[in-house]
């Protein structure tokens, strides 16, 4: 049962970020205006390190999708331990800096950056 504050649910699977057309795919798919998309729960990665410094503009695409910015709604984003340099067991987001040291940690610190400055209700 959802919330009475939700009226509708719409899972979006297998999205390549890779393809330029995926912001229509997207709009297709939730049968919606893209103004009235309220939330982005974007899990997608390309998470291996090897991968990704082999294969580095497909990842700047899939990890950083900044096009998902123009629906205008707030966006929840997994990132990843790999934003910091890897010397210590433990990081706290407050008192680490990140120095990601692989295009993967790269790419994810990157869209972490573009949605602190984004102000996504306007």
């Amino acid at each position: 049962t959802l919330h009475p504050s939700i009226h509708k649910i719409t899972l979006i699977p297998n999205i390549d970020f890779s393809n330029p057309n995926y912001i229509q795919i997207i709009q297709n798919a939730s049968g919606e205006n893209k103004k009235k998309i309220d939330a982005i729960i974007h899990l997608a990665a390309l998470s291996s390190p090897g991968y990704c410094e082999q294969n580095s503009s497909i990842a700047w695409k899939v990890n950083c999708p900044t096009d998902l910015l123009t629906f205008h709604a707030p966006i929840i984003y997994m990132s990843t331990d790999q934003v910091y340099e890897g010397t210590k067991q433990f990081y706290q987001e407050d008192a680490d800096e990140t120095v990601p040291v692989n295009v993967y940690g790269r790419t994810k610190l990157a869209f972490e950056r573009v949605l602190l400055r984004t102000d996504t209700t306007a």
